[in-house]
């Protein structure tokens, strides 16, 4: 599929999500069965994205999916308020805000403590 203005690979179970949320066109002989329409779609592409990049800023799936960052904001605050993503400075030292999978960021947190007591060890 053409999504951000690159052709990209998806997973076949995808196409009506990234459709639905990017108005990106159907590759041709998909089967009926994974065109129907998602609850959602914007929501749950970011909710994997959360899962898959750690931590972001709104620009970073905007621009990968040639989305305005006004949309993308305004889902993850919605996304946010349900408790589905986190939205904090996280890193040491970090000058943005950026969002996180609660679940990523609980392992980012116990690796990194795991790594304290090696180093205290």
């Amino acid at each position: 599929m053409r999504i951000g203005g690159e052709d990209r690979w998806i997973a076949v179970e995808d196409v009506g999500r990234y459709r639905d949320a990017l108005g990106a066109v159907s590759p041709p002989g998909v089967p009926d069965a994974f065109l129907g329409p998602t609850a959602q779609p914007l929501a749950s592409l970011l909710l994997r994205y959360a899962w898959v990049h750690a931590l972001f800023l709104e620009a970073d799936p905007a621009m990968r999916w040639g989305l305005p960052e006004g949309a993308v904001t305004a889902e993850l605050q919605t996304l946010a308020r349900a408790g589905s993503l986190l939205h904090g400075e996280f890193r040491p030292g970090g000058l943005d805000r950026e969002w996180c999978d609660p679940e990523v960021l609980r392992s980012l947190r116990r690796r990194s403590l795991a790594r304290l007591r090696k180093a205290v060890e």
